[in-house]
């Protein structure tokens, strides 16, 4: 099974940092990228912060090669994340996306690895993800479903599905309000994706993970969901971009899976599962109130605090 590139996107918590990093070192992937966002202009600490989360990439101690890109200056998340992303994939037709506070198990690099050469040139797949909060899914016999759900808590993909990702939206004129009817199995899930992408539109937050959603969606591609889950997101309370708070237990619970696959008969979107994930995403019956009634400041507040899984 061939070894695909890692990248590793970082800003300026070493803490969390450390954490991603020994996951990756158990991996031991052969090319490792390093995207790092620069220090905030209006916070001194950040330069102390970077510094000591860049050092930590000084320890590769394994037959890797290294390759960085760190920015002097602070680009935000979505430019970050996203301009990140696009160079890893100018070098590399396929690899493996971790975030910085995302602790990987050894099987996801697995099944990342796998998957990425099973299904390179099947066009109904657009990415691989690690998440399965919820661990639902349809037949729990299969090692993985098809969901239409991207989510970007360790994740993997090619590099022209990934060139499928527009945030400025042109790729989808006079699409939108069609996509804003169909995006989700639940009212509930479209009300609050389309709330946080329009907050990003209007300035309000920044963030890029919306788009990418939107991409696969847009152009009709499923995304591998693992039966369990394969990443926990140590990245939550102060100094988070967009997981303030406590994180609840299924964030933090990370599990292994099983080799060799088991994998389903079809590749089928696994409507059921999608529908119960997004009915735990967002439980309560007052999340469309809130979209409707509520400016995009106060109703990333309200994610945020309520909803942390949203990031």
């Amino acid at each position: 099974m061939q070894s695909f590139p890692v990248l590793f996107t970082i800003f300026n918590r070493p803490e969390q940092t450390r954490q991603a990093f020994d996951a990756i070192r158990l991996a031991q992937p052969h090319r490792l990228y390093v995207a790092a966002d620069g220090p905030r202009p209006d916070r001194h600490d950040d330069v102390v912060g970077c510094e000591a989360t860049r050092k930590i990439l000084d320890e590769v101690d394994w037959d890797c090669e290294v390759f960085t890109l760190y920015r002097d200056h602070n680009l935000g998340c979505k430019r970050a994340m996203s301009e990140g992303i696009s160079w890893f994939f100018e070098h590399e037709p396929a690899g493996i996306v971790i975030e910085d506070d995302c602790v990987a198990d050894p099987s996801f690099f697995c099944l990342c690895s796998e998957l990425l050469e099973r299904y390179a040139d099947d066009q109904r797949v657009g990415m691989i993800s690690g998440i399965n909060h919820y661990q639902v899914q349809s037949n729990p016999g299969d090692s993985y479903h098809f969901s239409k759900l991207g989510r970007i808590w360790g994740w993997a993909t090619w590099r022209d599905r990934w060139a499928l990702y527009d945030d400025t939206l042109n790729a989808y004129a006079g699409r939108l309000n069609e996509l804003r009817r169909s995006i989700g199995q639940t009212e509930r899930y479209r009300q609050m994706f389309f709330a946080i992408l329009d907050a990003d539109q209007s300035g309000a937050i920044s963030t890029w993970d919306c788009y990418w959603d939107l991409a696969l969606h847009a152009n009709d591609l499923l995304t591998v969901r693992p039966k369990c889950n394969l990443v926990s997101n140590v990245g939550f309370g102060d100094g988070a971009t967009h997981t303030g708070g406590k994180a609840q237990r299924h964030i933090l619970q990370r599990d292994s899976l099983d080799f060799p696959l088991h994998h389903p008969a079809a590749v089928q979107h696994d409507r059921q599962a999608d529908r119960i994930h997004e009915q735990r995403l967002y439980p309560n019956s007052w999340v469309r109130q809130v979209a409707r009634s509520l400016g995009a400041r106060k109703l990333l507040k309200k994610i945020q605090g309520l909803f942390p899984s949203t990031a």
